[in-house]
């Protein structure tokens, strides 16, 4: 049973990575058997990899026709993100005032990662990340949201934002325009984000916090029209207009209350 539940995990990363770099893009179909192939393992591994990344809302099953990877929508990728801010908000407040030294040292390790990226990219002249560098600023991102849910101690939600994050990375390689300035963004808000939690400012922690993922939701929303419109002419007409309006009028975004 064990070596079972190995074998799945194994799958599992690795047809996570395969989704993560783009190997396998959205709308393919997946097949079981060049999967226990490609990865020497059997097809009980791959079934229940698969059978995980349904849940989690990352491939789909169609009767008769097989497996394939989600095709992210445009509602589905706001309300992913919607639901982090909401979450990672409270994970921030949650964690002041009782984070570790080990943790803010590991989040200042992680600034440290991504301000080494940024200084990668503009020593090697490229316009924006690579996918060597994606990859390293990826990690770094991951390991600085996912210390600071650790600190907040909340398991249960800890579950639903680890679930927000797999999908925005999976289907998110290519996300945002990860260029210079991107890049060195969100090492300063990281920066903000760890100070206010060194000091105990509550108030700046979760304002921090929610302007960071607030940006990181429209800088994808407006990549992924980009892509729509570049697709189908037709979208930019007819949809991006009433859709950003649409966010205006249903904007739910409040201020962090300034209570200690």
């Amino acid at each position: 049973m064990d070596d079972k539940k190995t074998l799945s995990d194994i799958a599992y990363r690795q047809l996570l990575q395969r989704l993560m770099e783009g190997r396998i893009a959205p709308g393919t179909r997946v097949s079981q058997q060049r999967l226990a192939e490609e990865m020497a393992v059997g097809l009980t591994p791959i079934r229940e990899a698969i059978r995980r990344m349904c849940d989690e809302g990352l491939l789909y099953q169609k009767p008769q026709s097989g497996t394939f990877v989600v095709e992210p929508d445009r509602r589905t990728l706001r309300e992913v993100y919607e639901v982090r801010c909401v979450l990672e908000v409270q994970a921030v407040l949650s964690a002041v005032g009782k984070i570790s030294q080990a943790d803010l040292a590991l989040l200042d390790d992680c600034c440290r990662r991504t301000n080494r990226v940024a200084r990668r990219l503009r020593e090697s002249g490229l316009e924006k990340l690579n996918e060597e560098l994606t990859r390293e600023f990826l990690e770094a991102d991951m390991l600085y949201h996912h210390t600071i849910q650790q600190a907040a101690g909340n398991v249960y939600a800890m579950k639903i934002i680890s679930t927000g994050q797999i999908r925005n990375r999976a289907f998110g390689y290519h996300s945002h325009v990860r260029d210079l300035k991107h890049v060195a963004w969100v090492y300063r808000i990281h920066k903000q984000i760890v100070r206010a939690l060194r000091n105990g400012d509550r108030q700046a922690a979760g304002e921090t916090m929610q302007r960071h993922l607030h940006r990181s939701m429209t800088e994808a929303l407006e990549m992924f029209d980009r892509k729509t419109a570049w697709q189908n002419p037709s979208f930019a007409r007819d949809h991006t207009m009433v859709a950003n309006i649409n966010e205006i009028l249903t904007k739910q975004y409040t201020p962090i209350s300034s209570n200690r």
